[in-house]
């Protein structure tokens, strides 16, 4: 199962406010996910957020973050496997890797 990370500005990963989240440890929290759509859709169930598609076709918006002044953010998606890092912009079906990591977060691309 791979793993998941997040930076999207949600409360949750408030480390002060919730220390105990699953989401704080170094490497995220394993999730069942073959594919990077899976991972998003996992990611929005976590956070009660809807994480969709932003034009142009690299990056997504996340709505529902609590606490934002802004109708949505924007953030980034990349898979870091082994050394390597992997911009797959919005190939939802791209396959996951037990060994990977999913990272979603501010725009870095």
């Amino acid at each position: 199962m791979p793993f998941l990370t997040t930076s999207i500005g949600h409360p949750l990963e408030d480390t002060e406010a919730h220390p105990d989240s699953l989401l704080m440890s170094p490497t995220g929290q394993r999730i069942e996910a073959a594919t990077l759509g899976e991972a998003v859709a996992v990611a929005a169930g976590i956070f009660g957020v809807r994480i969709v598609p932003h034009d142009p076709p690299k990056w997504f918006r996340v709505y529902g973050i609590p606490d934002i002044p802004f109708e949505y953010r924007i953030v980034d998606i990349h898979i870091k496997r082994g050394a390597d890092v992997i911009c797959p912009k919005q190939d939802l079906s791209y396959p996951l890797l037990d060994t990977d990591i999913v990272s979603i977060g501010m725009c870095a691309c």
